[in-house]
């Protein structure tokens, strides 16, 4: 398995904590320090979160304009920065994003990544209209199948709809589009 994560980062930002500018504390990481306007590190009246929680969920850690995944930087303060050269993600075991204890992150695949999400209801394939991809919406994969069930050929409906006899096919089989969530 090789590594997709950029590892560079990972080992500026866990200098900073040998520098004391983060730390880790409550499965969170704390930045002592900011970067002022004259571009000077300075030493903050009170520790504040390093990072922000971004809309899918994760937490982004930022200090110098650089930001990294928090979940990601605490796996390599504890794991070694080497240890993000062997996986290709982490996974949050408990299945919230979030929860950047030790004992809930794991190094894995992203295919075991993605396998673990769909167990745990987190990753849902998309299907019908909510998939970037589709062609034709819910309605006209309905009215493909009404014209199918009243006898117009595939061919004609492939010409009406504007796609290939063998799409067609596909829906009317079910093997396209029988479901849409």
């Amino acid at each position: 398995m090789t590594s997709r994560i950029n590892i560079n980062k990972y080992e500026t930002f866990l200098g900073y904590f040998k520098e004391g500018i983060l730390y880790y504390e409550d499965a969170r990481v704390w930045r002592t320090k900011r970067v002022n306007s004259c571009k000077k590190i300075v030493l903050l009246e009170s520790s504040v979160l390093a990072g922000n929680q971004m809309k899918t969920g994760y937490r982004r850690v930022h200090f110098n304009k650089i930001d990294v995944y928090e979940h990601l930087l605490i796996y390599a303060y504890f794991n070694g920065v080497d240890s993000l050269k062997t996986i290709e993600c982490i996974d949050h075991l408990n299945g919230v994003k979030d929860d950047n204890r030790l004992e809930n992150l794991e190094g894995v695949s992203i295919k075991e990544n993605n396998e673990r999400a769909k167990v745990n209801g987190l990753l849902r394939p998309l299907r019908g209209e909510c998939n970037g991809s589709a062609k034709l919406t819910d309605l006209e994969v309905e009215l493909i199948k009404e014209l199918y069930m009243q006898d117009v050929t595939q061919y004609r409906i492939a010409e009406i709809a504007k796609i290939s006899q063998g799409h067609v096919s596909d829906i009317v089989r079910g093997k396209k589009r029988a479901t849409s969530n």
